[in-house]
């Protein structure tokens, strides 16, 4: 796990670069970057309920006895937390832009 946590660190990092050459290096405000970070975290949310819909989706599959059923929800559960751990990984970015400070230098 302590490996798995250096390398999403370092995504951390390369997401806010891509950021910062899309955007800045800095939010304008406080508000700014409450703002993006909570877009981000909601986005996050909405893929944890898809995965959830996908687990139970699983559950019918397994006491159905329907492999097809299994691997189809198995498919989407890994494609959509991997979009999940994406959306984190940019709340993890905005709140470290927050933490270097703000154009306005207000909070």
């Amino acid at each position: 796990m302590e490996q798995l946590i250096k390398q999403v660190k370092a995504l951390v990092t390369e997401e806010l670069q891509r950021a910062a050459k899309l955007y800045g290096t800095l939010h304008h405000s406080a508000h700014e970057a409450y703002a993006v970070t909570l877009k981000e975290r909601d986005e996050g949310i909405k893929n944890v309920a898809e995965i959830d819909k996908s687990l139970d989706e699983y559950w019918i599959g397994i006491i159905s006895d329907s492999p097809e059923q299994q691997n189809a929800a198995l498919g989407k559960i890994e494609e959509t937390a991997v979009l999940a751990a994406c959306e984190y990984i940019q709340v993890a970015a905005m709140a470290r832009k927050a933490l270097n400070g703000y154009e306005k230098n207000q909070y």
